[in-house]
């Protein structure tokens, strides 16, 4: 399938509705709106340029080394949503999402899909660029919840090292709370997919000329793809952390950027406020308590 060169200009006049509804109703959002345009076309610009590249030179070189700067943007992208200090976690996740990417991508490509020979290189970009954006959210959440768990829960920590558990012990618990955060995320876009949002890649695919069948069962299988790579890339980031965020003393490093939240004191004062003005509150506040949006 091909759009004409009219087909697209055409097909960007859809931009002026909006517009005109954000002028006639006084919505105040024409620059975020402009604003949001302006990224999308230098995203998918982007996008579209470095898999013209690929696709043109057909080099496996050239497509590793792009996978694995979309490893490194969604490991930027994942610590920026978890207001971690980039610093102390992105390393670790790093090499969490080029593990996962690794075993979950060359297991899809070569055994879900069968490539063989150039078709590796050409399954490679498309296959990682959807591996590594889809781990984004789930990555953020689950380093979010793991880290706030050891802030905010801290006094379990140090009871569990108190009374002669190893530090990958104290920490088990937490590891659990970061892995189940990390696969509510990905269920709930699993449930969500045909009701509250398109099934995109199966409607691409059949635009594309993809037979339905193929098509659904493509966009089933990539959410496990992603599901299996985002777990392996948040065990892998959480037990690599476990060294590399802990002092001598196995207490927890400033993880968390300034202005990110309270302190450790303050939110300490703030749960026994609430505990002697409302004993039966829910003193919880590890973010995946909190219901998800």
């Amino acid at each position: 399938m091909k759009i004409s060169l009219l087909g697209i200009v055409l097909g960007l006049v859809l931009i002026a509705f909006p517009i005109f509804i954000i002028i006639q109703y006084r919505l105040t959002l024409l620059n975020r709106y402009v604003r949001s345009i302006i990224r999308l076309l230098l995203s998918v610009a982007v996008i579209a340029l470095c898999t013209f590249v690929s696709v043109s030179l057909h080099s496996l070189a050239f497509n590793i080394l792009l996978a694995l700067l979309f490893c490194v943007f969604s490991a930027f992208m994942s610590v920026l949503k978890s207001r971690l200090k980039l610093g102390r976690t992105f390393l670790p996740l790093l090499a969490g999402i080029v593990a996962g990417a690794i075993v979950v991508g060359l297991y899809f490509i070569f055994l879900v899909q069968g490539a063989r020979g150039m078709q590796v290189s050409t399954l490679l970009i498309p296959v990682y660029g959807l591996l590594t954006g889809g781990m984004i959210e789930a990555n953020a959440r689950a380093l979010e919840t793991y880290y706030s768990g050891l802030r905010n829960h801290n006094q379990l920590y140090y009871y569990l090292l108190g009374n002669g558990c190893t530090h990958a012990k104290a920490t088990e618990y937490f590891v659990r709370r970061g892995l189940q955060a990390s696969l509510v995320v990905v269920c709930k876009r699993m449930s969500a997919v045909v009701f509250a949002a398109a099934p995109s890649i199966f409607f691409v695919a059949v635009m594309g000329g993809t037979d339905v069948l193929t098509a659904a069962a493509l966009q089933v299988l990539l959410f496990f793809a992603v599901l299996s790579a985002s777990l392996i890339a948040v065990l892998v980031a959480l037990l690599i952390g476990r060294r590399y965020n802990f002092d001598e003393y196995n207490k927890l490093k400033k993880v968390f950027r300034s202005g990110s939240g309270q302190s450790q004191e303050q939110q300490s004062a703030t749960l026994s406020e609430s505990s002697l003005s409302n004993p039966s509150a829910p003193h919880d506040t590890d973010p995946a308590n909190q219901p998800q949006e």
